[in-house]
């Protein structure tokens, strides 16, 4: 449960996650992994992580965060 800031209460978040490949200056390939947190009563869009995955690591165990929206 997190506070919902259009609810203004706390509610139920809805996760949704994405992997998408980003090159760096270096020209090194590195795999992001975003996790988006919805409200389940409106819908609304709460906070999001970017967190940086290897590449044999979708679930996370060896991720860095690289940004939190």
């Amino acid at each position: 449960m997190e506070f919902c800031p259009k609810c203004l209460s706390p509610q139920n978040m809805r996760l949704s996650t994405s992997v998408r490949e980003q090159t760096n200056a270096e020209g090194v390939i590195k795999k992001i992994l975003t996790k988006n947190y919805q409200c389940e009563v409106c819908h609304s869009f709460v906070r999001g992580e970017d967190i940086e995955v290897s590449g044999d690591d979708i679930g996370g165990a060896t991720a860095t965060n690289v940004t939190a929206n």
